[in-house]
């Protein structure tokens, strides 16, 4: 392609059905039935898994972890994620979900973006997914377990009671 500069006035279509438009460094012409969609099924990537806005220790790349386990007082995650498909990127689509807590897809569209709080004790898996630029999507994608520890209840160590009164 020259560029995806166009001069508006300069466009025509011939007997045959070839399109022309002229732009900023030349001449693009083809025929419409030749165009065809990007048949491409992009890989699915978590890139990033913070909790409070803070990276959070996962032991690995974020791209490598297939499950972790947080404890019932950080029961609260955000993540981040990549369909890898450079083909006009900005179109690409997401979904996520959290199987345990969602009952379908959050469709995201084009934010690669997510969070939860408040979990309660239990394991979870988060499910992500992505299409590329025309709405191919892989619907494997990527998922990770996450168990989130519950409170046991148990105090661990003595338990003190103190009383006091005031002298006569």
């Amino acid at each position: 392609m020259q560029s995806d500069a166009f001069w508006g006035d300069s466009c025509l279509i011939t007997k045959d059905g070839k399109m022309w438009f002229g732009g900023m460094n030349g001449v693009n012409n083809f025929y419409p039935e030749d165009v065809t969609d990007n048949p491409y099924i992009p890989p699915v990537m978590l890139t990033s898994f913070k909790q409070g806005g803070e990276d959070a220790d996962l032991g690995t790349a974020p791209e490598r972890l297939r499950e972790i386990e947080l404890d019932w007082t950080a029961n609260f995650f955000e993540f981040q994620f990549a369909a890898l498909n450079y083909t006009r990127p900005e179109k690409n689509q997401y979904a996520y979900m959290l199987e345990g807590v969602d009952e379908d897809w959050y469709y995201s569209g084009t934010n690669p973006f997510g969070r939860y709080a408040n979990l309660p004790g239990g394991t979870y898996t988060l499910r992500l997914k992505g299409s590329n630029n025309d709405g191919v999507w892989n619907e494997e994608g990527a998922s990770v377990r996450i168990t989130v520890v519950p409170h046991s209840g148990k105090h661990h160590g003595p338990i003190v009671f103190i009383s006091w009164q005031p002298l006569p």
